[in-house]
């Protein structure tokens, strides 16, 4: 047998459930957006400003830099293209790189063949906006992904 609810009750059943869809609708999500907002002091290892290029290599890996918006960050990493090692760089949206095709060769590792001449891959990155922004640059060839290609990863605290 079938109980039968009465109407109203019913619309205020309905109504219940579906404000609580809504409500929750809302929240989906929320604990996974990543703020990227300062809201402690941090540390940095090098600072940048507007006046002051810094020059980031290797040896900065897994560094903090601290810097204004508008500054600009050289970073010069160093690779073998003509064996078709390359790195290639990725930046957060808060960033921007605005000159990433300068390749020189170093002077100070020229070796006796031309296959292992090495070269240094040269970015210009500005900052635009406020947060903790971050760089990632992988060492590889373009077709061929190993899984133990060498990373480089800095994280740039606009503020």
């Amino acid at each position: 047998m079938v109980e039968h609810i009465p109407r109203k009750t019913g619309v205020i059943m309905i109504s219940t459930v579906l404000l609580m869809i809504i409500i929750s609708a809302g929240c989906i999500g929320f604990d996974q957006q990543k703020s990227n907002n300062i809201s402690e002091p941090v540390q940095c290892q090098i600072a940048a400003s507007s006046e002051k290029i810094v020059t980031i290599n290797e040896t900065h890996s897994n560094s903090k830099v601290c810097a204004k918006p508008g500054s600009t960050i050289t970073i010069q990493l160093k690779e073998n293209s003509r064996t078709g090692y390359q790195w290639q760089m990725t930046a957060s949206p808060g960033l921007e790189i605005v000159d990433e095709g300068v390749r020189w060769f170093d002077e100070n590792d020229l070796p006796t063949t031309i296959v292992g001449i090495k070269a240094v891959h040269e970015w210009k990155i500005s900052t635009k906006e406020p947060g903790i922004q971050t760089i990632k640059a992988i060492l590889r060839r373009p077709e061929r992904v190993t899984g133990s290609e060498s990373v480089f990863n800095l994280n740039v605290v606009v503020e």
